[in-house]
């Protein structure tokens, strides 16, 4: 999909110490398996668009994770996947080794390509 006006979006950043940048890496491995493996590609509940960022801040890492959803219905089937597949790979659980600075769902309301 190269026009994602109106599509949902959910964005967290992330940021972990240095010494825990391999643990953070498998992490996101698992967890963008795991997004594959669970969300449909099509219909309005399509996960259209998945990334993971890693860069640095003050000697920490960042992380900024992007999931964008067809539709706000596809934003409510990941809360329902997340919440009774019991191989869920939670990103709430990054929290133990780091912290989150922001997490959030949004409407996507510009998008150039």
């Amino acid at each position: 999909m190269s026009q994602l006006t109106d599509t949902t979006q959910f964005f967290a950043v992330f940021r972990f110490p240095r010494e825990r940048e391999a643990e953070v890496d498998d992490f996101f491995a698992r967890h963008a398996a795991w997004m594959e493996r669970v969300h449909p590609r099509e219909g309005a509940e399509a996960l259209v668009q998945y990334s993971v960022a890693k860069g640095e801040d003050d000697g920490n890492i960042v992380v900024l994770v992007t999931e964008v959803f067809a539709s706000q219905a596809g934003w409510e089937n990941h809360l329902r996947i997340a919440g009774s597949d019991p191989d869920t790979v939670d990103l709430g659980t990054l929290t133990e080794i780091g912290e989150h600075v922001i997490w959030n769902p949004a409407q996507v309301v510009h998008t150039l390509w």
